[in-house]
């Protein structure tokens, strides 16, 4: 649920295409919050009728213990194909929006201009979406490869910035995030 709202914002990186002006955006950006506020609130409602809230704290996969009681094993399998999904198509919207931003900075800026191209018969700025690609790639093969080094690193970019985590704790350790801290001191809470 952490990222129901997330990318509501994201439509005005795509605004251009959109019929009806500034006008059209406001309806959709409403529209679509409405929406996605009521099925938010439709399942919280359906996740606390289904296990009840003790039962809720103490689930691991809510979801798909609540369609395990009603639908057996084969609700739970569905939810995880509905996840996976879901996880596709906003992998698939994240790189539209993040070639599109590619791409507004090779027309704005000089030096990047060979972003800046569209080609017509392709109908997308490919040289946008190979950046994109790399960039992407060289991420995750570097998490991948060395994840502590890239912990070490997250966890040092946060400090610098308010509250952060010592990655040093283990997940049984009962804290959200292994250990956090703020200015050195453990704000740790007991999640048990």
């Amino acid at each position: 649920m952490l990222l129901t709202f997330g990318g509501w914002n994201e439509a005005a990186y795509l605004s251009s295409e959109l019929h009806g002006g500034p006008r059209a955006v406001a309806h959709v950006l409403i529209l679509s919050l409405s929406v996605i506020t009521t099925l938010y609130l439709l399942a919280n409602l359906a996740l606390l009728h289904g296990l009840g809230l003790s039962g809720l704290a103490a689930s691991k996969a809510a979801g798909a213990e609540v369609l395990g009681l009603h639908f057996g094993a084969w609700g739970e399998r569905l939810l995880g194909v509905l996840v996976a999904l879901a996880a596709l198509t906003s992998i698939h919207s994240t790189m539209i929006v993040g070639a599109r931003s590619n791409y507004a900075l090779g027309r704005d800026w000089a030096l990047l201009r060979r972003l800046g191209r569209w080609q017509a018969g392709r109908g997308a700025p490919v040289n946008a979406y190979v950046l994109q690609t790399v960039s992407a790639s060289r991420w995750s093969s570097l998490a991948r490869s060395r994840p502590m080094a890239s912990r070490q690193w997250w966890s040092s970019r946060r400090r610098s910035s308010g509250p952060s985590c010592s990655w040093s704790g283990s997940p049984s350790s009962g804290c959200a995030c292994a250990t956090p801290t703020f200015r050195g001191r453990s704000v740790c809470r007991s999640t048990r």
